[in-house]
């Protein structure tokens, strides 16, 4: 491949739309983050924090005590439910 002259057009056209197909990425990979950002928001209130207590109380039955010490510091309800009798 032959390098080209300082004075050779059709190699800065080149470069130029190289430079803009590389600002096109960067706008689409910005445009992504933005998605992900929104979906993490839309995503906040749903998880595991918001169990009904029967059904964390029959998983925190099945687990030992360091895991149960743990998955007391998640959240004020489960701390609570840690520390219940039955389990």
């Amino acid at each position: 491949m032959k390098r080209a002259s300082l004075g050779d057009d059709s190699m800065a056209a080149a470069s130029s739309a190289d430079v803009k197909m590389k600002r096109i990425k960067v706008e689409e990979e910005e445009e992504e983050m933005v998605i992900d950002y929104v979906d993490q928001d839309k995503l906040k209130g749903a998880g595991f924090s918001n169990l009904d207590d029967n059904l964390i109380f029959k998983v925190f039955k099945h687990v030992d005590t360091r895991t149960l010490g743990m998955a007391s510091c998640v959240s004020k309800q489960w701390h609570k439910m840690a520390e219940d009798e039955r389990l």
